[in-house]
């Protein structure tokens, strides 16, 4: 939204700049929670079919390696991993249920998973 307003500011215009781009929903059910987690942690290897990842590859422009509901730790074998590791989560902690425990009903994430 902020870089939204800007645009519009700067260009001396109004409305929706990415008019099909944003679609919000509540989520409701512990399955979309998880489909919903999969695809922003794991969205990456989506649109990358071709590229071939290592098993234990987490996205490093998502939050995966502070996210606590993988099936496996988040391994730091690689330097890029470690430098990303001693960062602080720029996260903040869930506190609704579904993200809490909820979506777990259905399995926690598998670094070979891929979004739909």
């Amino acid at each position: 939204m902020r870089v939204a307003r800007r645009l519009n500011s700067a260009l001396i215009r109004s409305g929706k700049l990415f008019p099909d781009r944003y679609h919000a929903r509540y989520l409701k059910t512990p399955r979309e929670v998880r489909n919903a987690l999969r695809y922003v942690l794991m969205n990456r290897k989506h649109h990358d079919a071709e590229k071939r990842f290592s098993k234990y590859w987490i996205d490093p422009s998502s939050s995966a390696a502070w996210f606590h509901g993988w099936a496996q730790p988040v391994r730091a074998d690689e330097p890029w991993k470690r430098e990303l590791l001693r960062l602080d989560a720029p996260t903040a902690k869930a506190t609704v249920w579904l993200l809490t425990d909820g979506w777990k009903k259905h399995g926690l994430l598998r670094f070979d998973e891929r979004p739909g």
